[in-house]
């Protein structure tokens, strides 16, 4: 018959232990006591700050709007899909405001304070399409110059893709501009409880040397911060603030000049080399129609650069002119070859000539038009937009002359002793 085992008994075995280690280190058992609860009490302080630190809700609140000042700055812009209406991008995003609950702290207490202890904008990213690729936030408390209050510096440094709404109307003369290329910061507060505004003393920049689409794409060097509000929930009537960081880019058009229009204009020439066929002759009308489908092919090509869009652009509207321009040719040479046996052969060549060369003058009105109406419109938004970042280099040397003259003039920090290096969050 197999033995059963007696379960040990483990209710002595604390006390046996206690004992044991009074003896090893001649401590008392009301000093082992005393040191048991002072370590439980740090336990649960603790334990309560670490297991609240990532839950949202659980940071200091405040019953009136608080103001933060915010800058982004493109790190790298790595990728412009088109097709896809999609960008890559790695950015760097920084929000600031006043903590006036720690004012009287030296810098030392505040480098001790963890995220719980303060107040937290709760960022997110509109734009984001699926998960960050990276992402890394760090907070930091200190004093500067001129703030009455502790300020908490909020970085956030993150990388992903990004979805954008192209505005193709101008392709392939087209700058992107608005709400294109940017980066749509909101809160999950209310503008009740949180007011977004731009840095006024650091201007939002792009790295224009680590810009990975050079190719196809030119970046400008300036970045436009535009203040929206938005609703979040369907559910709730809650207005939630938004800053819209953008950048503005252009699209080099060497490419499709090269391997479309110019391809175009040259199959609108090879027209006119018609005229020395018979115009009597069907051969005239087939090699009409034999340009006119080399041109749906090029029509095809360009569908494919483009996503799927209720609109012309004005590539499309010039070859669709051009095929327009072979139609009413094509129909011109018909006409000729289905009256040869009615009308007479001299006064149809003549009737030729004439309608060839009305052809070809409105061929040219329709050039000259087209290229002033480029000048006016799509180029015009690129000289804007060259003006725009000659005032961006001006604005930032005024600005830094302005923060140079007021930390010069400006009261030294209440606390100007060395900063800790800021606790990371990852």
């Amino acid at each position: 018959m197999e033995e059963v085992q007696e379960p040990k008994d483990f209710r002595g075995e604390g006390e046996r232990r206690r004992s044991s280690l009074a003896r090893s280190f001649q401590f008392t058992k009301d000093d082992l006591r005393l040191m048991e609860e002072a370590v439980s009490h740090w336990q649960a302080d603790h334990r309560h700050s670490y297991d609240n630190l990532f839950q949202e809700g659980n940071y200091r609140e405040y019953d009136h709007q608080v103001k933060v000042e915010m800058k982004a700055t493109f790190m790298k812009v790595m990728d412009i899909d088109t097709l896809s209406q999609q960008f890559e991008a790695e950015a760097f995003i920084q929000a600031k405001w006043e903590e006036p609950i720690f004012s009287g702290m030296s810098q030392q207490e505040l480098n001790q304070l963890l995220p719980t202890d303060f107040w937290n904008p709760q960022l997110k990213v509109m734009n984001l399409a699926g998960d960050y690729d990276q992402e890394r936030r760090s907070y930091l408390v200190r004093y500067e110059v001129g703030c009455t209050s502790p300020v908490v510096l909020h970085r956030w440094r993150f990388k992903g893709v990004f979805r954008e709404s192209l505005e193709l109307k101008h392709f392939p003369f087209d700058v992107q501009v608005f709400q294109d290329l940017s980066l749509q910061i909101s809160s999950e507060r209310s503008v009740d409880e949180i007011k977004m505004v731009h840095d006024p003393w650091h201007l939002s920049s792009v790295n224009t040397k680590a810009f990975q689409d050079s190719q196809e794409w030119s970046i400008y060097r300036h970045v436009e911060c535009i203040f929206k509000r938005t609703s979040m929930e369907y559910a709730s009537s809650a207005i939630h603030p938004i800053l819209y960081f953008t950048v503005r880019v252009k699209r080099n058009v060497g490419y499709f000049l090269w391997n479309v229009v110019f391809i175009v204009f040259l199959i609108l020439l090879l027209t006119f080399t018609t005229a020395s066929i018979d115009p009597t002759s069907s051969d005239r009308l087939v090699s009409t129609i034999t340009l006119f489908l080399t041109l749906v092919a090029f029509k095809m090509v360009v569908k494919q650069s483009l996503p799927t869009i209720s609109y012309l652009t004005y590539l499309d509207m010039y070859i669709l002119a051009s095929l327009l321009f072979l139609a009413v040719y094509s129909i011109e040479n018909a006409f000729i070859a289905g009256h040869k046996t009615t009308v007479n052969n001299d006064l149809l060549k003549q009737y030729d000539e004439l309608a060839i060369l009305g052809l070809g003058i409105l061929l040219i009105i329709y050039h000259l038009l087209f290229i002033i109406h480029i000048q006016v419109t799509a180029l015009k938004r690129r000289r804007q937009m060259a003006d725009l970042d000659k005032k961006y280099a001006i604005q930032a040397q005024e600005l830094y002359a302005k923060r140079r003259e007021f930390l010069s003039s400006a009261k030294p920090s209440p606390q100007p002793e060395k900063l800790i290096k800021p606790r990371s969050i990852s």
